[in-house]
């Protein structure tokens, strides 16, 4: 996935929404997860800020939101501890439609014992038997919560890990994860606004395949293979820069 195909992904994606008079979606665009080859829809639904609601009738807006995306065809829920009561909304508002729930969450705490606690928590208020997708969210404690992950996904536990970052913040060391770590997805912000994370796409010529997923509210994108190799990109801006909220959607890329 390069540059333009990200921008073009946005812009379709955007158009289609404000599509006058449209009665029916089409079919989602379809993406393979690179590590196992599975396919998930190009767009997923993020939990930030939108589903932080404690109101009984607030949740059932919310479920009716649920019940239109996988009638729609989607799979992907994205949220995270971090996300208020995020993950107690979509538990208590799951429809009955949501057989082929790919459920994506994150751990944001310090310490393994900890951290495990946490992703438990979070797997019984989404009221599922495990997590398709657990990450770290924004790199907190890493190199603990990692090796809790693969222990989980070994275990049969969950069955993708991946680690997160957003806004344009600490790219290098998402680099260095997405080198030198076995995992399934990254996540980090890119959109019309923001992308400063096209370091991290995967060099047109690299054969190496590794791991990647998505950003939500900002609209963001996963990619999966080893990044491009920086040196030859010249000088990357450090500065973060945050976009606008085009969406609450999650999306990922193979080679993308």
């Amino acid at each position: 996935m390069d540059r333009r195909d990200a921008l073009g992904f946005l812009a379709a994606g955007i158009s289609a929404l404000a599509l006058p008079g449209a009665t029916q979606a089409p079919a989602p665009a379809q993406r393979s997860i690179p590590s196992t080859g599975e396919r998930l829809p190009a767009v997923g639904l993020g939990t930030w800020l939108t589903f932080d609601v404690t109101d009984e009738g607030d949740r059932r807006a919310r479920g009716e939101i649920l019940r239109a995306f996988f009638e729609s065809g989607g799979r992907l829920v994205d949220s995270s501890p971090m996300y208020g009561a995020s993950e107690e909304t979509i538990g208590a508002a799951m429809p009955g439609n949501a057989g082929t729930l790919f459920a994506a969450s994150k751990v944001w705490t310090m310490g393994a014992i900890a951290g495990r606690r946490q992703m438990e928590n979070s797997r019984a208020a989404w009221r599922v038997k495990r997590f398709d997708l657990l990450e770290v969210h924004n790199f907190l404690d890493w190199e603990n919560h990692l090796a809790t992950l693969r222990q989980m996904k070994a275990e049969g536990r969950v069955r993708y890990i991946g680690v997160t970052t957003s806004h344009g913040r600490r790219h290098d060391l998402a680099e260095k994860i997405m080198r030198q770590e076995k995992i399934d997805f990254v996540q980090f912000t890119y959109n019309v606004r923001d992308q400063s994370a096209e370091p991290l796409f995967p060099s047109p010529r690299s054969a190496a395949s590794r791991s990647s997923s998505i950003d939500r509210s900002t609209a963001g994108i996963c990619s999966a293979r080893r990044p491009r190799n920086p040196s030859r990109d010249g000088a990357r801006s450090s500065a973060a820069r945050r976009g606008p909220r085009l969406s609450s959607s999650s999306w990922s890329r193979s080679r993308r």
